[in-house]
């Protein structure tokens, strides 16, 4: 008897762009026509427009808000919609919500990425003009802008330190502009210290050395050399050849990245962080 949990299918970024859990299919079950997966899009996250040739699918809308585009017609659905999309028929979604939107996709035949024909460029690679979602002008996450975002919720002041855990599944543009605000946040109350658990952000992959350089760089310029930052990531967001180390200390950034919280305190709180970024391994 197969049987899948979702809390522990493996995810992976599907060729349109979402975050998908693959519950069902010939890959692992002995289900031969059919596929069932959860896909996830973070907050201002969309698809890129694509059609199946082979295909037909079934959304069925789980948590959040969103607006689906098939051809033509566009509609907003809430959880409890289940939305028909036929064969050859180009589709988008949107996450037009407050938290994550999620729902179930079941693909008759299984689906595969070969069977996925993308029909717009992404704006990002592309260099194309942000693209705005229809109707509200919700921001994709390919275009989520680098505009400073309420991160309020998941910031606070202690009295050792500004304290910032945020919580999503965001891509990686979002992550890093969180974090980004956050230390602007942080000058601004006046903070010397700054501790940032990214543990529970997930949505996005581990970055590549330019965006390391330009994501170091932005969080350098917004510490201004006046705050302390301990930094917690999951082990496979940390860079083992440690190409952060030369770009903030180039620019003067007093920081250090853990996978483990209790690293991260203890070096915050000593009496002189070194103005070093290095990768410290988990403890036993």
């Amino acid at each position: 008897m197969d049987i899948r949990s979702l809390d522990t299918v493996p995810a992976f970024i599907t060729k349109d762009g979402s975050e998908i859990r693959e519950l069902l299919a010939y890959r692992n079950s002995v289900i031969r026509e059919q596929s069932l997966a959860e896909a996830r899009l973070p907050l201002g996250g969309s698809t890129q427009e694509h059609f199946h040739p082979k295909t037909e699918e079934i959304y069925y809308i789980t948590h959040g808000a969103g607006r689906i585009r098939i051809e033509s017609e566009t509609k907003d659905v809430e959880p409890g919609d289940a939305i028909a999309i036929p064969a050859g028929k180009k589709h988008k979604i949107w996450n037009i919500g407050t938290e994550p939107l999620r729902l179930l996709c079941c693909c008759v035949p299984a689906y595969e990425d070969s069977d996925t024909v993308i029909t717009e460029r992404n704006p990002r690679e592309a260099g194309l003009p942000n693209e705005r979602s229809p109707a509200n002008k919700e921001p994709t996450m390919q275009s989520m802008t680098p505009d400073a975002p309420d991160i309020s919720r998941f910031f606070r002041m202690t009295a050792g330190a500004a304290v910032f855990d945020p919580i999503g599944i965001v891509s990686l543009e979002q992550a890093s502009t969180w974090i980004r605000t956050a230390m602007e946040l942080a000058v601004e109350k006046g903070a010397t210290r700054l501790l940032v658990d990214g543990l529970q952000l997930t949505g996005f992959p581990s970055p590549t050395v330019p965006e390391r350089f330009w994501i170091v760089r932005s969080w350098a310029h917004a510490a201004q050399g006046r705050l302390a930052v301990a930094m917690v990531f999951r082990p496979h967001l940390l860079d083992p050849d440690r190409f952060g180390i030369l770009v903030a200390v180039n620019m003067g950034m007093r920081a250090d990245v853990f996978n483990e919280r209790e690293a991260a305190e203890e070096w915050l709180m000593s009496e002189r962080p070194s103005s070093v970024l290095s990768v410290t391994p988990k403890r036993d």
